[in-house]
C-alpha cells in the first residue's frame, strides 16, 4: 500500500474515531483528502519552493565571489533543500508528475561524465539550456551535490575560471 494511502486511512480513520466522540457525522473520503492537501501537502511543496530559491541565491552568490563562506552558503542551502524536496517525495502525483518537478528537481542516479562534457563544451549555460536541452541526469539536486560537495579548493577554482 502507498504512503499516500497509508495517511488517507489513518486520517479517515482518526477523523471518524474525532468525530464519533463529539457526536458530528464522519468525514468523507473528499473532506480528508482536501484537508490532507491544504494542510499537509500545499504547506510542503511551498517550503520546498523557498528552499530551493533559497539555493539558487546561494549558488549565484557563490557565482559572483567564489570564496570558502559562499561555497559553505551553498552548500547548507542545498541541505535546507534536499531535505525539503525528501519531504514532498510520497507526495510526487498529479501537478508535480504533470509538470515533470521529478525529472527537472532531484533525479537519481546522475550521469557525471555527461555533466562534465555538457560543462566542458558550452561557455555558458542558461536555466532554459537546463530545462530543455539537459536530461534528467545532468541537472538539479544530485548535479548541484556533485558539483559543489567536491574538494573546496577544486569547486572554488572551477567556480573562478567560470
Amino acid at each position: 500500500m502507498s504512503l499516500f494511502r497509508h495517511l488517507s486511512v489513518l486520517l479517515v480513520g482518526g477523523l471518524a474515531f474525532a468525530c464519533a466522540s463529539t457526536g458530528s457525522p464522519a468525514p468523507t473520503k473528499q473532506d480528508v483528502l482536501a484537508h490532507l492537501t491544504d494542510e499537509v501537502i500545499v504547506p510542503r511543496y511551498q517550503v520546498a519552493a523557498e528552499t530551493l530559491n533559497q539555493l539558487q541565491a546561494a549558488l549565484r552568490g557563490l557565482c559572483a565571489q567564489a570564496d570558502p563562506a559562499q561555497l559553505a552558503a551553498a552548500r547548507a542551502a542545498w541541505r535546507d533543500a534536499r531535505g525539503a524536496w525528501m519531504r514532498v517525495q510520497a507526495m510526487t502525483f498529479g501537478p508535480a508528475t504533470a509538470r515533470r518537478a521529478r525529472s527537472l528537481v532531484a533525479w537519481q542516479p546522475i550521469d557525471p561524465e555527461r555533466i562534465e562534457r555538457a560543462l566542458q563544451t558550452r561557455e555558458a549555460v542558461t536555466p532554459e539550456d537546463v530545462r530543455e536541452y539537459f536530461a534528467a541526469t545532468q541537472r538539479g539536486l544530485g548535479t548541484i551535490e556533485y558539483l559543489i560537495f567536491q574538494d573546496e579548493g577544486a569547486v572554488l577554482s572551477r567556480v573562478s575560471s567560470a
